[in-house]
């Protein structure tokens, strides 16, 4: 009976944290981890990922830089500006 209550927990506890992490407002996203989960992000190749982590990066110093509230990261915040002016 402990074990069984011992996994509940164990299965609570991630489930908390994983839910927390995927409400968190994208005003909140810190790290490239953070915003792969919340808006879903895989890449075909580690380069790919390599190129999205970089830009995620320049996205979040522009975020962090301005005082704007509307600013604030997206589901583009991986791509360069050539990659999005390509999209639209």
């Amino acid at each position: 009976m402990k074990f069984i209550f011992a996994i509940f927990v164990v299965i609570t506890t991630v489930l908390l944290i994983f839910s927390n992490v995927l409400a968190r407002p994208s005003s909140l996203i810190r790290t490239f981890d953070e915003f792969k989960v919340v808006f879903n992000k895989t890449y075909a190749t580690d380069e790919q990922e390599e190129n999205a982590r970089e830009n995620f990066q320049e996205s979040l110093k522009y975020v962090q830089s301005t005082d704007n509230p509307s600013v604030a990261i997206n589901h583009l915040s991986d791509l360069s500006l050539e990659e999005f002016e390509n999209q639209f």
